[in-house]
């Protein structure tokens, strides 16, 4: 049985003694471990605890394969002369991986009897080398390792280009193309456009990346700024190019990569037209992670890797034109090898759907910095009141989402920023920084929403981690949402803003048409409000707790999934919520209006 993520909290409570030291997961080991290293060789001595030689060995193990393909996975078998309860298998991954401590693994399974075989994977390339080491427990949360397997690379190596993702770059006739390797000379995006009855292209044209990536110290604090195998772990390199003079509707076929380095899988997007006057369709959702071991896979089915398949397969069912991810992303908190992870999920939909992303409380909110300034030009996180102080990201403060995805830039990044998608207008603002008037956001924010062109895109969607309208029955969630409604709301209004989609509680919700705690809807039927979609339930796990009843409430569900949103016209727009159980549509709404109804 695999241990929990939730573990991971115990590598703070443990303290090393002298004679001890303390392992990945808080677990503490005797300070001889019987091994030596000889010319990079991992190398047992066979003793046993007491320091008694051994004829044969205390333990064997060994793996089913040295060379493995990303994504695939190795059996680890074992034999033990002796065993204890709580013998476990520890999974590594370094480079060169034999001068990894023992202490520094990143998680392991427990073993059963004198001989078995374990399963670890899907194993991600994070460029390293993986191994696997038999350690026997001789007391409490203490183990010798006895036995240590062979070193499995990835066929591949460190420069396979992988964690592929798109975005909008809010230019007509654009497509940011991102993605990660360790260090290559030459990274390019080769593509082609597919012309109707011409058959496929020969991805003649090429387009240069730049290449950007970031260190421990680059993040505001611990345990961040830990390098370890459940901390940080190098990151590789980031590429990103943008392809440009892309035709409105065109099928682009790409990869992605090095001519000598090689390259990654073709794959396929639609250029979105995002001038047209047509319908759009996009998918929106929030609070996603992984919730998986370090070797456990990608993602957990029935939540966070059956919405990455849904997903996926809606996408190929219908001209999506984006995916747009309210905060809270991979739910990393500083373990680094859960962001390469959760890349990995996202990569069937990313690559070949634009990944538009917000900043939640787990990619930024932090108490205390080694920065003068972050990632995100600010000199301290926001909290509304310091009641609501709270380190989410584990010292993280934007930087991994910063350097991994690059946003529209006519705001900050991926703080907050804007683009036009068909008949909508889409804002996309943090929730973690200075929402109040005058504060550098809320300028952005006031010049932004009055600029729009109501003739061009006459519906405006508003994008927030933390929700203004929620009913269960959180203390800080209800706390929260007055204050950020009191300030949001008059300029809602102001503007004539028509759906707010956000996420942070755990639950889906949505509202009637709504401001100031009242429906506002008019006799036909139109709305006089804007309609507030809570999606924080792509993945982690749901809350629970009593719902007050709200007459604003108009649905909600404890359920996981996501959300699709159909915009055919100028006057109706319909949203659909589905379960990730059973690919079910739970919920729906046309929202109807006319954009006149002006401050309520």
């Amino acid at each position: 049985m695999k241990l929990a993520t939730c573990l991971l909290a115990l590598t703070t409570a443990a303290i090393a003694t002298d004679d001890k030291w303390v392992g990945g997961l808080g677990m503490l080991h005797d300070t001889p471990d019987h091994c030596r290293h000889s010319n990079g060789t991992h190398i047992c001595e066979y003793e046993a605890h007491d320091g008694r030689r051994l004829d044969t060995p205390a333990a064997t193990i060994s793996v089913s394969a040295t060379s493995i393909n990303h994504l695939a996975q190795v059996e680890v078998s074992y034999t033990a002369v002796s065993p204890s309860a709580g013998d476990r298998i520890a999974a590594y991954c370094a480079s060169p991986v034999t001068t990894a401590a023992d202490s520094d693994y990143m998680d392991f399974q427990l073993t059963s009897g004198v001989s078995g075989t374990l399963t670890f994977g899907p194993l991600v390339n994070m460029r390293c080398d993986y191994q696997f080491r038999y350690q026997k427990a001789v007391a409490p949360k203490q183990f010798v390792t006895q036995a240590t397997s062979a070193v499995v690379t990835m066929a591949k190596g460190p420069t396979q280009p992988l964690q592929v993702h798109l975005a909008l770059t809010g230019n007509a006739g654009e497509m940011r193309v991102k993605w990660t390797s360790a260090a290559v000379t030459n990274p390019t995006v080769r593509y082609g456009i597919v012309h109707d009855n011409c058959g496929d292209p020969d991805l003649s044209l090429e387009a240069a990346a730049t290449a950007d990536t970031y260190a421990a110290v680059d993040m505001c604090g611990a345990p961040a700024t830990t390098v370890s195998a459940i901390t940080y772990i190098p990151v590789g390199t980031f590429y990103d190019a943008v392809l440009t003079q892309l035709p409105p509707n065109a099928h682009i076929k790409y990869q992605v990569g090095d001519a000598v380095a090689g390259w990654s899988d073709v794959f396929t997007f639609k250029m979105p037209d995002l001038g047209s006057r047509r319908d759009s369709r996009f998918f929106v959702f929030g609070d996603m992670g992984t919730w998986t071991t370090a070797t456990g896979g990608l993602g957990l089915d029935g939540r966070s890797l059956s919405t990455a398949k849904r997903v996926a397969a809606d996408a190929a069912t219908a001209d999506y034109a984006a995916v747009l991810h309210v905060g809270d992303l991979s739910y990393a908190d500083s373990v680094g090898y859960t962001w390469e992870q959760w890349m990995a999920l996202i990569e069937p939909i990313a690559a070949q759907l634009p990944y538009m992303v917000s900043v939640g409380n787990h990619e930024y909110a932090y108490t205390t910095s080694t920065h003068a300034v972050d990632v995100s030009g600010a000199s301290q996180c926001f909290f509304p009141t310091p009641a609501f102080a709270k380190a989410s990201s584990g010292g993280e403060c934007g930087v991994p989402t910063a350097k991994r995805f690059h946003m529209p830039g006519n705001g900050n990044g991926v703080f907050w920023y804007s683009f036009d998608m068909g008949l909508v207008h889409q804002v996309v603002v943090s929730s973690e920084h200075d929402f109040n008037t005058g504060s550098r956001m809320r300028q952005w924010l006031e010049a932004d929403l009055a600029a729009v062109d109501r003739t061009k895109t006459p519906w405006v969607f508003f994008h927030v981690h933390r929700p203004m309208y929620v009913s269960i029955n959180t203390s800080n969630d209800q706390a929260y949402n007055t204050l950020s409604r009191a300030a949001y709301e008059p300029l809602l209004a102001k503007y004539v803003v028509d759906a707010v989609f956000t996420g942070h509680v755990h639950n889906y919700e949505r509202t009637c048409p709504v401001f100031g705690g009242m429906c506002n809807t008019a006799a036909d039927g139109k709305a006089k409000a804007p309609v507030h979609i809570m999606i924080g339930s792509a993945g982690k796990l749901l809350d629970t707790g009593a719902n007050l009843a709200f007459d604003w409430s108009a649905k909600w569900l404890h359920e996981y999934g996501y959300g699709r949103v159909h915009v055919p016209n100028a006057t109706h727009a319909h949203f659909e919520f589905v379960q990730d159980v059973d690919g079910v549509v739970a919920d729906d709404v046309w929202i109807v209006s006319d954009h006149q109804w002006g401050s309520v």
